[in-house]
Parts: C-alpha cells; sequence; structure tokens
C-alpha cells in the first residue's frame, strides 16, 4: 500500500468511527424521548358520561373536555382533520372514497355525532349559539373590534373543519340518526 492509499484508509475508518458515535448518541437521545413522553389522553373515552353516585347527573365533565379541546386547537391553529387525527379511531381501515371526500367509518360517525351532541347541549346551557359566536363585536366606541382568532371554537362549522369535513356534513349526520331513531321506535311500538 502506498502512503496515499493508507491516508484514505485512515480518513474512511475516522468517518465510519464519527457515523457510529453519531448513531450511538441518536439511539440514547430516542430512548430518553420515549422514556420522557408522557402517556396521551384517551380522548375518545370520557370517563364521567354515564352519572354515577361520584360523579352526579349533573356533571358535565365530557362537555368540558371537548370544549377544552375545541378552544385549544383553534388558539393554536391546528390544521384541519387535526381532532380525527388525534382521536385515532379506525386509523387502520382503508378507506374507499369514490370521488365523494372523506368517508367516516361507523365508530367515526358515532363519535361524531356524540361531540355534536355535546356541543349543542353545552351551547344551549352557555347560551354561545347566535348571530356573533365571539360576543360583542362592537367596542364602545361602536367600531368593529378585529377577531382574535381565525375560527370560533364552539361553532358546529368549526366542528366540521376539526374533523376535515365539509360544511353539510353534520346536518346531514344528523338528519340520518333521526331517521334511524325512527325506525327503531317504529319497531319497538310494532312489538
Amino acid at each position: 500500500m502506498t502512503l496515499q492509499e493508507k491516508k484514505d484508509a485512515v480518513k474512511i475508518l475516522k468517518r465510519m468511527i464519527e457515523q457510529e458515535e453519531r448513531l450511538v448518541k441518536m439511539k440514547e437521545g430516542i430512548q430518553a424521548n420515549a422514556k420522557r413522553q408522557t402517556k396521551k389522553p384517551d380522548m375518545l373515552t370520557y370517563k364521567h358520561d354515564v352519572p354515577s353516585k361520584e360523579n352526579g347527573p349533573g356533571d358535565d365533565f365530557s362537555q368540558e373536555k371537548l370544549i377544552d379541546e375545541l378552544i385549544r386547537g383553534a388558539r393554536y391553529n391546528k390544521r384541519r382533520g387535526w381532532r380525527r387525527q388525534e382521536l385515532g379511531i379506525d386509523s387502520d381501515v382503508e378507506r374507499v372514497t369514490r370521488g365523494r371526500g372523506l368517508q367516516l367509518t361507523p365508530n367515526e360517525s358515532q363519535q361524531l355525532y356524540r361531540e355534536v351532541l355535546l356541543l349543542e347541549e353545552y351551547c344551549k346551557r352557555k347560551g354561545c349559539f347566535g348571530k356573533n359566536h365571539y360576543g360583542n363585536n362592537k367596542g364602545k366606541d361602536g367600531k368593529f373590534i378585529k377577531r382574535q382568532q381565525k375560527h370560533s371554537p364552539l361553532t358546529l362549522t368549526y366542528l366540521e373543519w376539526a374533523w376535515g369535513l365539509g360544511k353539510e356534513y353534520v346536518g346531514r349526520l344528523k338528519n340520518k340518526m333521526k331517521e334511524s331513531e325512527s325506525v327503531v321506535k317504529a319497531s319497538l311500538a310494532t312489538e
């Protein structure tokens, strides 16, 4: 071996050693991150939905949790469809769209309908539906006040946006659920 070939071999060995050191550091970093990561809260299951002796019939834990998540999503300008992705319901199921946009699985539809009902009930109780969801849109001097956020988190429109759906989806879902409810009531009445 010539002197130049020996120098090249030494350079290659140094690079290989540096790469191995970097890999070891990366592995250590990944392991440290895995230890630091906290368990993600279960956003799908609302533990206090069913009235019990502990929480009583007036407990609105699940509503408050949903409202907090929607407000946080609007505050941090999360992208469209963030809620559905965070829940991860049936994330392994292949969706056949057939040119119709996003198709929800039955579990996702059920969860969305549940969240619609929770949001509607909360807004009826707190009075957040109306022309202006932001409260007063005029200041003391009568001039228009600019929005602080892009979206109003306490609206069905924002819930649809957070799920990555179109504007009419919740209305169609509510009609579909009412129809199925009436079919069940009719079948129970005939028995």
